[in-house]
């Protein structure tokens, strides 16, 4: 403060205001005086005579300092109108200090702001009154006068930067007529010369043709850097359009319908909230502002008296907040409510902060795209459209080294040449003197011998003589130059025609060969394009009759596997007929040690079926029988089961709620927190929940070979795996399911791996006697210990993967009996000794946990208070810790931290969260009162 003092007695002691203060004087000065000083300083910056503000009612002055200030863009470093309005009306010097301190060190800028307020500063007239025709003329012209007046501000800004005064402008308009005087004599003196020249005439008009040609070559060398500037601005404007291009590309390119609804419902959301809940509290607290200035405004003038008891109140309404802050803690309440309330209030404060990070973020965003915009535009007027590119300004920077060095080598030069100067212009002005001295002796020697002037005389002769040959000199160089430069140009002239008649002749020939030659390119290309276009067709029928071909080729593939594995099954079933064959002749023999038949074992099997389903004919119609009985059975059990569920979920609440009782009459004597755990208290139980939104939902249980399931692990989730392909069947039997893999599937193997086949039959089974149902266990990332447990369908049937027998299968399952008949433990030779190692008395690992545990030192105790507040700290993050991670956290001894926990925090003795600590429920719920 004593700085912002020092500064405000050194500004107020220079002109205008001249005022002698110290730093005593100017810190005891009156309310009424500073004010009338911050009065003093704002008439600067108006056009009008100082006001004593004795003479001036308090609302006045208030009023006419905040409307000064308002022009000034000040902004009080506590944005709150009504403290700084009660402060200028006391004479504070804590407000009126700061104001002080802001306005004098920056008078000039604000003189200039001041100055172009009283005339930028538009007349707000409401819309009913500009809604009359006339009125509105008024103000539009009212409008294009400031904008008039803008740009002649600039225009002048402009022209006081460029540095010209009048006395140097004086100089140059006498400088440029002197100029004049001596062109105009020079042009006198050549026409006297000229007078008595033969073809007078043309050779002017030959010059004055050569001076226009050469006014045109210099117009068209400017044209053409013009052009060539253009190009290179277009072709930089194509680049960065180009670039623009690609970007809105790219961010199109994964935009989809979705994706666009789903940003305008996010869109929608915001407005909503904005609507219905941000923007009413934002009136509802600038209506109670406006309530508040009202009142302020409708109390007037405040005293020191008033103000006092003002602050009394506010320290009593304090303190009957904090007894019903308290009150309200000891208050013991439902802990679901509170619970519930708690995470509403977190959510709501959530909300609103992203809303306010998200206005700050637009608010940002606008700010740099107006920044941009006007970077472009200075970018624009300095160099066009063009934009410096990182090696122009690399090159720039390195020329810009070279020309500092270069000017710090000529500074010396300079100064050295500066040097030399001062020493020659002494001695000049030496001879001088010598020179003075000496035309004095001589003009008394001339004086004496009755000749005075005559080496005054005689220096005029020599100097005019001398003059006279120079000119004489210069004007027969010039007339010799007139002439030869016109027979040049004759010369010129003669020559360029004799040149140029060939090759106007040549350039007629060329145009016509051109012509000719266009034709023919014309019908070339003709031609051409209609060859294209053949080959175009006849190479996309080509590519039809590959692919075709290429078709037929995995068919009859497919199909000679098929007549392949088909031809090994016909074997098979030929040597079972011959063996048939052979039990029918041994059975015509009488042979009894003989094997049986097919037919006979068939046979067999067909009478143990029959009477196995004579059996359970006999089972189900008892199970008829009895079916009502067990169904009530049934219901009775599920009854049963309701209600010891409810019994059990009663108990609990019981012992909830006594548990809650209990912590709640331990800790109402404590200490309250500052800072507690915000996470959710349900964690714990919400693993207990099953989702069983897709439990009547039939799916398969499929078993596949394990050469497929490694196949199906190695391809991503989102490419084709197969197509299942249903057969239904003519004669009422079970419909034939087959599989058939994807390229991606066969294709998706490791080095060393056989070939897989790519046609499987799914072999399909009911499912009998049993209830099998699939789950899906979900993680959450953030809670380890709370997982999602969903109930993905009922298994209707039981489906076995079997591969189609081709030369692949045969191959793989040779390869798999070659590895199998390896043995896993192999002999091998060694070809160096092996080296022992002795053993050692401690470990490397060891040895480096006692270095940095030496080097963390013994940990010491902190403040109770400050350990308290770290661990309200880590509570707000986590709801459960162990120990070894508070003690991490806070790098206290274990058990001082554990005398602290007991305190505050219970102990876990139950899964899920076993020999863990919590925050008892009176830490845990410790906004409970601002929910309200």
């Amino acid at each position: 403060m004593t700085e912002t003092i020092r500064l405000i007695i050194n500004e107020l002691a220079k002109e205008p205001f001249k005022k002698n203060y110290t730093v005593i004087s100017f810190d005891s000065l009156q309310p009424e005086q500073l004010l009338q000083v911050l009065s003093d300083v704002l008439a600067e910056f108006e056009s009008a005579n100082k006001v004593d503000i004795r003479e001036e009612a308090p609302e006045d002055t208030v009023v006419r300092i905040l409307n000064a200030l308002r022009i000034l863009k000040y902004r009080p470093p506590e944005d709150d109108p009504s403290s700084l309005r009660s402060g200028l009306i006391s004479g504070s010097p804590k407000v009126i200090h700061p104001i002080l301190g802001w306005i004098l060190p920056r008078i000039p800028e604000l003189k200039t702001r001041a100055y172009l307020a009283r005339y930028l500063m538009k007349v707000e007239i409401p819309q009913e009154i500009r809604a009359d025709i006339e009125i509105e003329e008024l103000y539009q012209q009212y409008e294009a006068s400031i904008e008039q007046f803008k740009n002649v501000h600039k225009q002048l800004d402009t022209m006081k930067s460029k540095g010209f005064t009048t006395s140097e402008i004086r100089k140059d308009i006498a400088a440029m007529e002197q100029e004049q005087e001596s062109v105009t004599r020079k042009i006198e003196k050549l026409k006297r010369q000229v007078e008595g020249m033969q073809n007078i005439d043309s050779t002017l008009e030959v010059v004055q043709t050569f001076r226009k040609e050469k006014e045109k070559a210099r117009e068209v060398e400017q044209q053409q850097v013009q052009q060539t500037q253009a190009l290179n601005q277009a072709e930089q404007r194509i680049q960065r359009l180009q670039r623009q291009l690609k970007e809105i590309k790219a961010a199109a390119a994964g935009a989809t319908a979705e994706g666009i609804l789903q940003r305008i419902e996010q869109d929608c959301d915001v407005a909503k909230y904005i609507v219905n809940e941000k923007l009413p509290k934002e009136c509802e607290i600038r209506r109670k502002e406006i309530h508040i200035m009202e009142k302020v405004l409708s109390e007037g003038a405040i005293t020191p008296k008033d103000l006092d008891d003002t602050r009394a109140r506010i320290d009593r309404v304090k303190a009957e907040l904090n007894d019903l802050v308290m009150k309200r803690m000891m208050k013991s309440e439902d802990d679901k409510l509170v619970m519930f309330r708690q995470q509403a209030a977190i959510v709501s404060n959530k909300k609103s902060t992203l809303f306010e990070k998200l206005n700050e973020l637009k608010n940002e965003l606008s700010m740099l795209k107006e920044e941009v915009g006007e970077k472009r535009k200075i970018i624009g007027n300095m160099q066009g459209d063009s934009i410096v590119k990182e090696d122009d300004f690399k090159e720039y920077v390195k020329n810009l080294r070279v020309k500092s060095t270069r000017y710090k080598q000529l500074k010396g030069e300079m100064n050295y040449l500066k040097a030399e100067s001062g020493v020659l212009s002494k001695t000049l002005f030496i001879l001088e003197e010598q020179l003075q001295s000496s035309n004095l002796d001589l003009n008394a020697l001339e004086a004496k011998l009755g000749i005075k002037g005559f080496s005054e005389i005689q220096g005029n002769l020599e100097k005019i003589s001398t003059e006279k040959s120079v000119l004489d000199e210069k004007k027969s160089e010039h007339l010799q130059k007139m002439s030869d430069t016109v027979q040049e140009l004759h010369e010129k002239i003669d020559m360029k025609k004799v040149d140029l008649a060939p090759l106007v002749k040549t350039l007629n020939n060329v145009r016509q060969e051109a012509q000719i030659l266009g034709h023919e390119h014309e019908a070339a290309k003709r031609k051409y394009d209609s060859v294209v276009s053949s080959v175009d067709s006849s190479l996309s029928s080509l590519t039809k009759d590959v692919e075709n071909l290429r078709r037929t080729s995995e068919e009859d593939q497919i199909r000679f596997c098929k007549l392949q594995a088909e031809t090994v099954v016909y074997k098979v079933e030929l040597k079972r007929m011959q063996e048939e064959l052979k039990a029918y002749a041994a059975a015509g023999q009488g042979n009894q040690d003989r094997k049986k038949s097919y037919k006979e074992q068939l046979m067999t099997k067909i009478s143990d079926q029959e009477r196995l389903g004579k059996r359970l004919k006999e089972e189900e119609k008892e199970i008829v029988e009895r079916q009502s009985d067990r169904v009530n059975q049934v219901l009775m059990w599920k009854d049963l089961i309701k209600l010891l569920e409810l019994k059990k979920q009663l108990r609990e609440n019981q012992s909830m709620s006594q548990a809650a009782a209990s912590s709640s009459s331990q800790g109402s004597g404590g200490p309250g927190p500052s800072t507690a755990a915000a996470g959710p208290s349900q964690s714990g139980h919400s693993s207990s929940k099953v989702d069983l939104s897709l439990v009547n939902r039939g799916i398969w249980l499929v078993k596949v070979p394990k050469y497929l399931a490694e196949r199906w692990s190695r391809i991503p989730g989102n490419v084709e795996a197969g197509k299942l392909k249903i057969y239904k069947s003519n004669l009422g039997g079970k419909p034939k399911v087959t599989l058939s893999l994807s390229e991606a599937t066969l294709c998706a193997k490791e080095a060393g791996d056989d070939d897989i086949p790519k046609e499987h039959d799914l072999i399909a089974t009911a499912v009998t006697n049993q209830t099998m149902v699939a789950f899906d266990v979900e993680s959450n990332v953030q809670d380890d210990d709370n997982e999602k447990i969903s109930v993905l369908g009922k298994v209707h049937q039981k489906l076995e993967c079997r591969p189609v027998y081709d030369t692949n299968y045969m191959q793989l399952k040779k390869t798999a009996i070659h590895k199998a008949s390896q043995p896993i433990r192999q002999v091998k030779q060694l070809d160096r000794v092996v080296q022992s190692y002795k053993p050692v008395s401690d470990h490397k690992n060891n040895k480096e946990y006692e270095e940095r545990k030496k080097a963390e030192g013994k940990k010491a105790r902190d403040d109770k208070e400050k350990v308290l507040e770290m661990l309200f700290a880590a509570f707000e993050k986590h709801q459960y810790y162990n120990v070894k991670d508070l003690v991490r956290i806070t790098n206290q001894p274990v058990g001082y931290l554990k005398e602290v926990l007991k305190e505050v925090c219970n102990y876990c003795v139950k899964n899920p969260h076993k020999n863990m600590w919590e925050l008892k429920p009176e830490y845990r719920h410790y906004k409970m009162e601002t929910d309200d």
